[in-house]
Parts: C-alpha cells; sequence; structure tokens
C-alpha cells in the first residue's frame, strides 16, 4: 500500500459518511488499476452525496472499466444533469459512443462539450481523432493544430499531428517537428514509436 493509499484509507476510517474521503480513495485506487476496489468507494461516495457530480463520474469510469456501459451511461448521465455547465460529462458519454462506433452521437456529444467550453482541450483531441477515423484529415489536422494552439504541451495532439504529415500529408519536415514536440513535452506510451519515425523520416530526406 503507498502513501497516497494508506492516508486515503485513514480519512475513511476517520470518518466513514465523508462523501469526499471515500471518493478520494476510489480515485486512488482507480488511478491505480484496482478498478473492482474502487467500485466500492465510488459506490459508497455516491450513496452518501448523491449530488456529487465528481462520484457519479468516478462511478462512471468505474463501470466503464469493468465493461459495464450501461451502468457507465447512466452515471455519466446523472453527473451531466448535476453540472449541466460542464463539458466533463458530455466527453465521457461521446467516449463511450465512440467505443461502439456511434460517430454521429459522438461527435454531436463533443461539439457540445466544445460550446460548453471553446477551451476544452480533450473534446478537440477526439474530435480529430473522430475525423481522423472518418478519413476527414484536414479536419483532423485543424482539431489537432487547436489543441496545440489552446495548450502546446498537450503532446498527444503532437503526436496525432506527426502521424498526419508523415502518412497523410506527405510533409517529413512538419511530421518530424511536430514528433519533437511530443517528445518535447513528455512524450508518452508512443515516444519510441515517435523517435523511429524521426529517424526513418530523417534517413529518407538524406536519400
Amino acid at each position: 500500500m503507498d502513501n497516497a493509499e494508506a492516508q486515503a484509507r485513514r480519512a475513511v476510517e476517520i470518518d466513514p459518511a465523508n462523501a469526499l474521503a471515500c471518493l478520494k480513495l476510489g480515485e486512488t485506487l482507480y488511478q491505480a488499476g484496482r478498478y473492482s476496489d474502487a467500485s466500492a468507494y465510488a459506490l459508497q461516495a455516491v450513496q452518501i452525496d448523491p449530488q456529487n457530480a465528481d462520484a457519479q463520474l468516478l462511478m462512471g469510469d468505474v463501470y466503464e472499466k469493468l465493461g459495464r456501459q450501461e451502468s457507465a451511461r447512466a452515471a455519466f448521465e446523472n453527473a451531466r444533469k448535476l453540472t449541466p455547465e460542464s463539458p466533463r460529462p458530455l466527453l465521457k458519454l461521446g467516449n463511450l459512443r465512440l467505443q461502439i462506433g456511434d460517430y454521429d452521437q459522438a461527435r454531436q456529444l463533443f461539439l457540445e462539450a466544445v460550446k460548453l467550453d471553446p477551451e476544452f482541450v480533450p473534446a478537440h483531441n477526439n474530435l480529430g481523432v473522430l475525423a481522423r477515423q472518418l478519413n476527414d484529415f484536414e479536419e483532423a489536422r485543424d482539431r489537432f493544430r487547436q489543441v496545440v494552439d489552446i495548450d502546446p504541451t498537450w503532446s498527444k495532439a503532437w503526436f496525432n499531428l506527426g502521424v498526419l504529415y508523415e502518412v497523410e500529408f506527405d510533409d517529413p519536415r512538419e511530421a518530424i517537428r511536430c514528433y519533437q514536440k511530443y517528445l518535447e513535452n513528455g512524450g508518452g506510451p508512443r515516444a519510441d514509436e515517435a523517435r523511429a519515425s524521426i529517424a526513418q523520416l530523417r534517413a529518407n530526406l538524406r536519400r
């Protein structure tokens, strides 16, 4: 048990009826990939305070990881009703629709999210991902550019731009620049892939 989990458990032991303490422990367990354990505390937080939108969102996240898609949708809808001004429930509902191939509904939900918050980069990024899946490469590029204009440290969008410029637009120099930006901003699980692409693109340019 790490220190964060120990502290969260201690807070719940001191006050089991504290929804925020239960939520914190649920979030800690969720981040550790212990979804079944997280579900118990997320549910406890919801039962204590059904009006807590963060608890509803965590419950939805847990259900999604456990493969209970309809339960996840219901929890995200509850969060949406509790916080109609927030784009987060719309993003999560859109992700569920995207997973089952309902692209029209996913797009509508992501668009609603950016209408609520024009600088909500996760929704812009997902609109780019969706556009690329539908072979609308120009819209995908524009969405990813919008992400990095809002937040230049959003590394996923830099990687996505790199792929587009490499594969779809045949612009190796711009692809290299985007992959480098991805690595400069912390990279991620595809860092090795980005480095390999940079090396290959540079080799091609020297020919």
